[in-house]
């Protein structure tokens, strides 16, 4: 069965489950899911570091944030395969069900081998004698893949943001704007929000995102690109600075 699941497409998997009662058998369950060539984007290093009152911080945290672990840890879970729940009595803890409840508004499939307790909860977990079954089932299905944004891989995807903001420029900065121009920005501005992986759990407020044009173009001013409530609004801002002037860095 291992060489089986090492010759398809890597997986990836969350694993959620309450660190107080279950660490253990959640550090076993993420060692078993890496025996299986499967990627386990959160918690990918289970050892409690850390803690900030009853939140225990593991060492695959990069940040000291409980807002940024957690909205990693859901982003973790929009772009996983599938939703591993552990929970050997059944006990499934406030975070965890709130897990369980946005994984299955994201449609992410969730296996457990144990049945939660709860009635309601048990209703969107699929129980499975086994690992290998989950993936077995996960494999046989169509689901399509969701890129790693941001708050999972942030260094690619700055590397990358990056290099479409300067493609954004070079466009905008161009002495000849042509129409073709036009619905390259846009192109680039969703490719930019396809990069970064945002939606709206991430932030109570907008998002923005700043360019400066150069008093030589057209249209001179700021361009703004806000984020919010996971829609995209892309607008020329007219204003008058000073020549050399620029926002706070």
């Amino acid at each position: 069965m291992t060489d089986h699941f090492n010759n398809r497409t890597r997986l990836a998997a969350t694993v959620s489950g309450s660190f107080h009662r279950h660490m253990e058998a959640i550090s076993a369950a993420v060692w078993e899911l890496a025996t299986l060539s499967v990627r386990v984007l959160s918690p990918a290093d289970p050892r409690v570091v850390a803690s900030q009152g009853e939140f225990l911080f593991v060492a695959s945290d990069r940040v000291r944030s409980v807002r940024l672990v957690q909205d990693r840890h859901l982003e973790s879970i929009r772009t996983a395969d599938f939703l591993w729940l552990i929970c050997p009595d059944g006990y499934v803890g406030q975070s965890s069900s709130m897990e369980v409840g946005f994984a299955a508004a994201a449609k992410v499939p969730i296996f457990a081998i144990h049945a939660p307790s709860d009635l309601t909860i048990r209703e969107y977990v699929t129980v499975v004698p086994t690992l290998s079954e989950a993936l077995r089932r996960v494999d046989a299905s169509s689901r399509p893949r969701r890129p790693h944004g941001v708050l999972i891989d942030p260094h690619a995807s700055v590397e990358k943001a990056h290099h479409i903001l300067e493609h954004i420029e070079t466009e905008l900065t161009s002495q000849n704007i042509l129409r073709e121009s036009a619905r390259q920005v846009y192109s680039d501005v969703a490719d930019l929000r396809t990069v970064l992986a945002l939606c709206a759990c991430h932030s109570r407020t907008p998002v923005a995102l700043a360019i400066a044009v150069p008093d030589t173009c057209a249209s001179s001013g700021w361009i703004f690109s806000a984020i919010e409530h996971d829609i995209w609004s892309f607008a020329v801002v007219p204003i008058s600075a000073p020549r050399g002037s620029r926002l706070r860095d």
